[in-house]
């Protein structure tokens, strides 16, 4: 059986070359036949806001950053931008696979903060929807997560690196514990 854009593809060209010269059939017709997102994008208050929300970096970010280098000064190892959920795709910023704990830096604006959520006045309503749905997504992942064995840890943009690393540390430490226990009361049960 035909895929849909192998089927398509004369008619994509034909479109290409009426509607759109300088798009790709297969983009153009991604387009046209994709049903619409949920959220349309609105358009940007002014051009530096624009600029300023096209610089915002989604990895890598100073919270980040700082949060990596406090876990690793404490001597934890861990991956990082690892896919844990494939559909709907979602990835964590930092992972003890071993202790399975899922680490989320959250950004104060993006995820709404509760001390220092900030509520744009230009687009207010695309804005408050765009949140909300951050936060709910947020809350779908660990649900999803935790039933598949995981602990989730949210850290906030804003909280001190040093003391979430404290508080990662000892979960780490108290879920390899816990873990070892299980394995050696399970050998030994198999042993007698």
């Amino acid at each position: 059986m035909r895929s849909l854009s192998h089927s398509a593809r004369p008619l994509g060209k034909a479109l290409t070359c009426i509607l759109a010269p300088h798009l790709k059939p297969r983009r153009l017709l991604t387009s046209i036949l994709a049903p619409s997102s949920s959220m349309e994008r609105p358009d940007p208050s002014s051009n530096a806001a624009s600029r300023r929300m096209a610089r915002v970096r989604q990895k890598g970010t100073r919270a980040e950053l700082e949060l990596r280098r406090a876990l690793h000064g404490r001597g934890l190892r861990y991956h990082l931008q690892v896919p844990l959920l494939s559909n709907p795709r979602r990835v964590a910023d930092i992972v003890f696979p071993s202790a399975r704990l899922a680490i989320f830096v959250d950004g104060c604006f993006w995820h709404g903060c509760p001390d220092h959520a900030s509520w744009p006045k230009a687009n207010a309503e695309s804005w408050r929807n765009k949140i909300e749905r951050n936060r709910e997504r947020d809350i779908d992942t660990a649900r999803r997560l935790e039933t598949l064995g995981w602990r989730v840890m949210r850290i906030w943009a804003h909280e001190n690196a040093a003391v979430a690393a404290d508080r990662i540390s000892r979960v780490v430490r108290d879920r390899h514990d816990t873990q070892s226990y299980a394995r050696r009361s399970s050998y030994f049960e198999y042993r007698r």
